[in-house]
């Protein structure tokens, strides 16, 4: 119980590191390697908007799964989005950067929701 306390709490460590990855790369070296034709504070508030966005949602989703499976169902069946959210990151076209960013955001919401019912 504790493990799994352990690794849901570190969904928040997740949430501030992805932030904290995409702030730390210089925004001219995504417009060149995604070839986003974008003016450059649009896109870098985009992209650090797009995973909180991703966050409400995955929170309101944990409410309805909550309901009908439980937690360590749920938790499992959010790993396959977040593994898919991690690899869309790394093609180079702009709708996967969006897509995956989301995607990671989601997860991350989902996993914040349900940390504080094993914390408790």
């Amino acid at each position: 119980m504790i493990a799994i306390a352990l690794s849901v709490s570190l969904s928040a460590v997740m949430f501030g590191y992805s932030l904290k990855e995409i702030t730390s790369i210089p925004i001219q070296v995504i417009i060149d390697n995604y070839e986003i034709e974008v003016d450059e504070n649009l896109l870098q508030g985009l992209l650090i908007a797009i995973m909180p966005f991703g966050g409400l949602f995955g929170s309101l989703a944990a409410k309805l799964w909550i309901k009908s499976i439980t937690r360590r169902q749920g938790m499992n069946l959010a790993l396959p989005f977040l593994i898919t959210s991690i690899t869309l990151v790394q093609f180079t076209t702009a709708a996967t950067l969006f897509i995956g960013r989301f995607l990671e955001g989601m997860c991350v919401g989902y996993y914040v929701s349900i940390a504080p019912i094993y914390l408790k």
